[in-house]
């Protein structure tokens, strides 16, 4: 089966770790990395309140295509901003590298997810937009991952994490700020995986504007082509809550994808998280089900063929 599991950084919460931009802003990892020299640590600062959300990647963003290059110490800000993102690229990692040795919720139905879909051994690929390593989570459950794990941004364990923003059009000598500017970015395959795949699920993405252009073209294709003429795809979404569930339907109607064609079209499921109820709990344990069927029918197929 083509399955494969997406993960974003909701899936690391619900394990219970505190991996939001915001805790790292709050972090003492962050505070080391002060440059009060820098024009981008200002603004930062600026837009870093407590108890508010914090997108560090969209501020670098707004950053970078509203700043005025014309100014005569241009450089000078230049040299400072650059600078300092290099120390924030450094201290992410080392707060980062703290919050993942953390002991994980094994009750949660982010540990369940994981747990059930590695024994059931037939998600060919796994895509993490985290930093965070899955295998140190695997051992926490006592079990071993087999699957690809495609980090889309990098990770911790090799020091790979990339920090930064799209092909934007940002201000001239910023291209620092760009993934791709990266000596880790690498190519992946997860524009065709999604083409091909059978069950798909999503665990914990915001799909803000920074990510969204990953999946547009697979929501889309989802409701293009005709139903009749291929297998309806299983698709189920993992969101905290009732409020990210609307904030991802709202998403899609912006883009163009019509929430009722994408239900018709396909399979698409969504569990809650936090509070989950009894109808997420239901959508959970079908889900599982099915997998275990899946493990099942490819067991008996090998069989057959040996």
């Amino acid at each position: 089966m083509n399955n494969i599991l997406i993960l974003g950084n909701g899936f690391d919460l619900d394990l219970g770790l505190k991996t939001k931009y915001s805790d790292f802003a709050a972090s003492d990892e962050w505070k080391v990395c002060a440059n009060e020299e820098s024009n981008l640590y200002k603004y930062l600062e600026g837009k870093n309140k407590p108890d508010r959300w914090f997108d560090l990647e969209a501020e670098l963003l707004n950053y970078a295509t509203t700043i005025n290059p014309s100014s005569m110490t241009f450089k000078d800000i230049l040299k400072e901003d650059e600078l300092y993102f290099n120390q924030l690229h450094e201290g992410i990692k080392i707060f980062l590298d703290k919050q993942q040795l953390i002991g994980i919720n094994v009750d949660s139905c982010a540990a369940k997810l994981l747990k059930a879909v590695v024994e059931n051994g037939l998600f060919r690929n796994i895509y993490s937009f985290n930093y965070t390593n899955l295998n140190i989570y695997a051992k926490q459950l006592g079990i071993e991952i087999e699957s690809k794990c495609n980090y889309i941004h990098g990770s911790l364990s090799d020091a790979s994490h990339i920090l930064g923003v799209n092909e934007d059009k940002i201000a001239d000598g910023y291209g620092f700020l760009r993934k791709t500017m990266s000596s880790h970015y690498r190519p992946h395959n997860l524009f065709e995986d999604l083409k091909a795949a059978d069950e798909v699920i999503f665990f914990g993405l915001s799909f803000g504007e920074i990510d969204f252009h990953y999946f547009e073209d697979f929501f889309k294709n989802l409701i293009n082509k005709d139903v009749a003429l291929r297998k309806k795809k299983h698709v189920t979404l993992f969101t905290k809550d009732e409020s990210s569930r609307k904030e991802f339907l709202f998403k899609l109607d912006s883009k163009g994808i019509k929430p009722k064609e994408l239900f018709s079209q396909s399979d698409f499921r969504w569990i809650r998280t936090f509070p989950s109820s009894e109808e997420d709990m239901d959508t959970l344990n079908k889900l599982f089900e099915r997998l275990k069927k899946y493990n099942y029918s490819n067991t008996l197929i090998s069989r057959l063929i040996s």
